[in-house]
């Protein structure tokens, strides 16, 4: 069985929201980097 690649999102804190709502096209990150 082929292994889960690592998902890793970059973010900056300009663009933060109070509150996101996942979408059926969103992918769970493993890990966050912000700025």
């Amino acid at each position: 069985m082929p292994r889960k690649p690592l998902t890793i999102g970059v973010d900056y804190a300009l663009s933060r929201v109070r509150t996101i709502y996942p979408q059926p096209h969103d992918i769970p990150m493993d890990v966050i980097v912000t700025d």
